[in-house]
């Protein structure tokens, strides 16, 4: 009777676990695809980092100073 008890909660368990994990990635899933790619764009870059809109143009790269 205890056996199968415990089998038929760690089934349930199992179950349970599993179909909360789907509904979780799902969410996540549909959360990512209804963002736009401007938010992504802005969450890719590090704090640090200088705001995209602030670069100069390739040509114009920073030259180390001569003394």
């Amino acid at each position: 009777m205890l056996e199968d008890l415990a089998t038929n909660l760690s089934t349930t368990l199992a179950v349970a676990s599993m179909l909360f994990f789907v509904a979780v990635y799902i969410v996540v899933t549909v959360g990512v695809f209804r963002t736009g790619t401007d938010v992504h764009d802005a969450r890719a870059h590090m704090a640090l980092d200088p705001d995209p809109s602030q670069l100069r143009a390739a040509g114009d790269a920073v030259r180390p100073q001569v003394r």
